[in-house]
């Protein structure tokens, strides 16, 4: 069965990735009732664009916007998306954005970082 070391080790290593909740998403994921969003982007925003396409995905809120922000999950932009200062996911290219229906671009708030957006 081990020797006591290896079973408190084993036991450490289980109640860490308890508490991290073994979600494996990143923090900018599809959200929706059945798909909650984690502890670092707990925040499910609806977006929707000039061609009323909706987009639901995880963000936080942030309170000074910069295209990286020390708010923001994973060094994200700070900027304002339809009147709510929030965080958004920093990317190169589509692939790169992690909700569904997202598009890499820049917006007028994102100062110039390119960020994942709501596909027009």
């Amino acid at each position: 069965m081990g020797t006591p070391s290896t079973r408190s080790a084993v036991f450490l290593l289980s109640l860490l990735l308890g508490a991290s909740g073994c979600d494996r998403q990143p923090p900018y994921h599809d959200c929706n009732r059945d798909l909650p969003c984690g502890s670092e982007a707990s925040l499910c925003l609806a977006t929707t664009t000039a061609t009323r396409r909706t987009a639901l995905f995880c963000t936080a809120r942030c309170t000074s916007p910069a295209p990286t922000s020390a708010e923001c999950p994973g060094s994200a932009a700070c900027a304002t998306l339809n009147g709510a200062t929030v965080c958004l996911q920093r990317c190169t290219l589509d692939a790169d954005c992690s909700f569904t229906g997202a598009v890499c671009s820049t917006i007028d708030t994102s100062m110039g970082a390119r960020v994942c957006v709501a596909r027009p």
